[in-house]
């Protein structure tokens, strides 16, 4: 899922922030993306679905899946790129440590699943019945974008406005 996002004095203020130095505006610009996601994050836990068993998986080891471990996943992600500060919004996974919600499964409400056929063994011949969506970023997305927006501006606005304002002294 990707978005075009067009800002005004996105230019200028992409100037301003690399005169700061290099680690503090990279901090800072993750705290404001964090803070500006906010929104984003309580509308998806809002619309994302919550089961009412709790199912075990067996895939390589055993893990319990719970009722709400999609929801409380969901959160802010710090990407990996040290030059560009990113910020995701989405459920978290484990990839190989032990995390008490993990929703490695947050992509089949999101779009579903295909119904299929057992070809060999002992259920050979039944069919069983994919998911049917039920998005709940997307629409969150939908939602909140125009609030993430402006937060987000807020907040560099004032990253930049509070550095000029103590180099100036």
């Amino acid at each position: 899922m990707s978005a075009e996002i067009e800002i005004d004095g996105l230019d200028e203020l992409m100037d301003s922030l690399k005169k700061l130095p290099h680690k503090m505006s990279s901090k800072m610009i993750l705290k404001a993306q964090r803070k500006a996601a906010k929104p984003l994050v309580k509308s998806a836990q809002s619309k994302a679905p919550v089961s009412n068993i709790t199912r075990v998986d067996w895939y390589g080891k055993r893990r319990t899946i719970h009722p709400g471990d999609l929801k409380k996943s969901i959160g802010t992600i710090k990407g990996r790129n040290k030059t560009n500060p990113t910020t995701f919004v989405g459920p978290k996974v484990s990839r190989g440590r032990k995390r008490k919600h993990d929703a490695w499964y947050a992509h089949f409400p999101e779009f579903g699943t295909d119904g299929y056929t057992v070809k060999k063994g002992p259920l050979k011949g039944k069919f069983f019945p994919g998911q049917p969506a039920q998005p709940y970023m997307r629409p969150a997305y939908d939602e909140t974008k125009d609030e993430v927006l402006d937060v987000l501006g807020d907040e560099l606005g004032k990253i930049v406005h509070d550095h000029f304002k103590k180099t100036l002294k």
